[in-house]
């Protein structure tokens, strides 16, 4: 017979399609969706409040379409119309109080926004490794530390005639935006537009048209509303469960009330009942009791009667020999007599006895007994060293036959003393015995003394003293002044100092100079807490003070660092005088930016443009900080000239500088020719900086301060630049 083999493969080719489809990780839901949304996997399928997310998802939104997601870290991201939304991972494993997210093996969480845009607050993976959040786009890589922020990609379908590209702006934490060009930190309620991947990103001064959406807006707060009211209805359900569980606790209580008194009333009904029995029982064995002191009673009279009429017989037996007998009596007396002379010799042994233990008892010394009983000798030795002491006491019978055993002890002050009894017994000094008369009895007994008091000798001692070590003077330093009035110390032949890159911003305008690296001091973060300005006829010494640092930043391909002192008071110390004032920085900002040790091994040509990868925010003396948009520079080695523009925005108003300036080695200075304020012309300002890494001939990287004065009014800050074209 043919087999049919066919439902057989069917079920084999099945279990293969299953083997081979991807396993997709649940790390989220939707909590609010508007208009026609579908989500990607690769199938196509409606996505409606309540979808399950899963790593891989692709969530597609309408021309008028927004969808909010809840993740299982806690992000929420509002979804904008027409987007293009990849979840590609989300996981982070449990913790003590949290279960795992996603797959659970890694921290992680990587998005792709494609198209559209979103706004979205970041949760737990953010919260615990800010390196592990990442969302990619097409012009850059967005990066946070505890944030929430909007980005919006426009190609060709944003309003209001915005360029394509990149739109972020933060409304809390930090925002990165990195790209092969540059990076650029945002803070809050700053903004920053890059137009692809190979453009620097660039600060905005104000919110850009493309990231306003009050349809966004109502989304989240229609989300918002429905969580609030499930959450409601989650704690009205929980109170009313906690109510009826509270009733059934209730009810248990009063049930096991009720048993333990009805156990207690059993308790002690049979405590009662057992009471009584034993009362019974009692009044029984009383009664049993009398009986037997009945028969007793009648038994002791019935043996009375008994000895009375033995007594009568014998009365009468002793008058019928009384007068055979008569100088019996005599002698009867006699006998008694001596009987009672035995009981007092025997009472006086004993107290004899007694007085010797006490006075043994008493200070260690021989002792008489009053009734001559014993005697005792002591005998003790001592040298320097220790001191030793042990007694022999004997005790002799009385002349009645009975024996009596002594006991003394020596003081350790006490030697060589002996002391006999009075009355028939002989003590041998150092042997400790006495020898009794004929037909008595010697017992010797040995006590331990109480532990002597030692006399320790003392003997002289030399000290031996060390010869003392004979101690080379230090050679005497060389120091000179240099220029600048620096003392330096050229005992070696050579001055010890290192020079590195340094440009700051101070009350009289911008500054760079090769600093003596050895005269900086650092926190244990790297942050510039001291320096020497060597730019003036007199060294001037700059110290943080109780100042904080802000704006920190560091470029890792230049090796640049920099930031700003604010809200405190730094000093200033006049290295020749020694003396010092004070900068109150409490409402005004110190700018620094320090370079690597550095500086052209040759003379170089050629020129280069540089782009902006980094900044401080600017400040004015009043306390008003702001935004640096755009800052460029250019520089023409061959001619040693340099080109700088800056624009920001600060106190609701914007600023534009342009100047020029000249290289002299690694360093550059200028002025800005052209200021204006809010488009009116006017204002002036200096600016300063040095270049480094100089591996590829040209230098790779540089970094200047600046500051713009209009009026009264003045603006600083520094910024940092990258190479992005050289020509030779």
């Amino acid at each position: 017979m043919k087999k049919n083999w066919l439902p057989v493969l069917s079920l084999l080719v099945l279990s293969l399609l299953l083997q081979a489809s991807p396993t997709w990780a649940k790390v989220g839901k939707v909590i609010y969706t508007i208009g026609i949304n579908n989500v990607e996997r690769p199938a196509v399928e409606p996505l409606k409040k309540g979808s399950l997310l899963n790593a891989g998802d692709v969530i597609v939104t309408g021309p008028k379409g927004y969808a909010q997601l809840l993740l299982d870290d806690g992000s929420k991201i509002a979804i904008r119309p027409a987007s293009r939304f990849v979840i590609e991972s989300l996981e982070m494993p449990a913790t003590d109080t949290e279960p795992a997210i996603g797959e659970g093996k890694l921290v992680r969480a990587n998005f792709t926004l494609e198209k559209g845009g979103f706004r979205t607050i970041t949760g737990r993976v953010a919260k615990r490794d800010p390196s592990a959040y990442q969302v990619s786009t097409p012009s850059a890589v967005i990066g946070v530390r505890g944030t929430l922020y909007s980005a919006r990609m426009c190609t060709a379908d944003c309003s209001s005639g915005s360029a394509d590209g990149l739109y972020v702006g933060v409304s809390n934490g930090v925002v990165t935006l990195e790209n092969a060009a540059g990076t650029i930190d945002l803070a809050k309620n700053q903004f920053a537009f890059t137009a692809d991947f190979n453009s620097p990103p660039e600060k905005l001064l104000a919110p850009p048209e493309s990231l306003n959406d009050e349809g966004i807006d109502l989304v989240e707060e229609e989300a918002e509303e429905e969580s609030s009211d499930e959450e409601e209805g989650a704690a009205e359900e929980e109170e009313q469960a906690e109510e009826e569980q509270a009733e059934e606790e209730q009810a248990a209580e009063e049930e096991q009330a009720a048993e333990e008194e009805q156990a207690a009333e059993e308790e002690q009904a049979a405590e009662e009942e057992q009471a009584a029995e034993e009362e019974q029982a009692a009044e029984e064995s009383s009664s049993e009791d009398d009986s037997a002191s009945e028969e007793e009673q009648a038994g002791e009279e019935s043996a009375g009667d008994d000895a009375a009429a033995e007594q009568d017989s014998e009365q009468s037996s002793e008058e019928s020999s009384s007068d055979s007998a008569s100088g019996d009596d005599s002698s009867s007396e006699s006998a008694s007599s001596d009987d009672a002379s035995s009981e007092s010799a025997s009472s006086d042994d004993a107290s004899s006895e007694s007085a010797t233990n006490e006075s043994a008892s008493s200070d260690g010394a021989s002792s008489d007994d009053a009734s001559g009983g014993s005697a005792t000798d002591t005998n003790t030795s001592s040298d320097s060293a220790a001191s030793d002491s042990s007694t022999t006491a004997s005790s002799s019978t009385s002349e009645s036959g009975s024996s009596s055993t002594g006991t003394s002890s020596t003081d350790s002050t006490s030697a060589g003393n002996s002391s006999s009894a009075d009355s028939g017994s002989a003590a041998t000094a150092g042997t400790g015995t006495s020898g009794a008369e004929a037909g008595s009895s010697s017992v010797v007994s040995t006590a331990s003394s109480p532990a002597p008091t030692s006399t320790v000798s003392t003997k002289a001692t030399t000290a031996v003293v060390a010869p003392a070590a004979t101690v080379e003077p230090p050679p005497q330093d060389i120091v000179v002044a240099d220029s600048s009035g620096q003392a330096v110390n050229i005992t070696a032949g050579v001055a010890a100092s290192t020079p590195r890159g340094l440009a700051f911003v101070d009350s009289s305008g911008a500054v760079s100079t090769n600093a003596i690296s050895e005269r900086m001091s650092f926190s244990t973060n790297s942050n510039l807490t001291g320096f020497s300005n060597n730019k003036t006829s007199v060294a001037q010494i700059y110290q943080k003070g109780t100042a904080t640092t802000e704006n920190t930043g560091f470029d890792s391909v230049s090796s640049l660092k920099w930031g700003r002192w604010s809200q405190g008071v730094a000093t200033q110390v006049n290295n020749s005088t020694g003396v010092s004032s004070n900068l109150d920085l409490s409402r005004a900002s110190l700018h620094w930016l320090i370079a690597p040790i550095t500086a052209p091994a040759q003379v170089i040509t050629g020129s280069a443009s540089y782009v902006l990868v980094g900044n401080t925010d600017p400040t004015n003396d009043i306390g008003g900080v702001g935004v640096l948009g755009s800052a460029n520079l250019t520089a023409d080695f061959t001619n040693s000239t340099v080109n700088s523009t800056v624009q920001l925005g600060i106190a609701n108003q914007v600023w534009r500088a342009q100047g020029s300036g000249t290289i002299t080695t690694n360093l550059f200075s200028g002025l800005y020719n052209t200021v204006t304020v809010n488009d009116v012309l006017g204002g002036a300002g200096t600016f300063s900086g040095m270049f480094t890494n100089y591996g590829a001939g040209l230098p790779q990287a540089a970094g200047l301060s600046y500051q713009l004065t209009n009026n009264a009014q003045k603006v600083s800050g520094v910024a940092v630049f990258r190479a992005v074209t050289t020509a030779p």
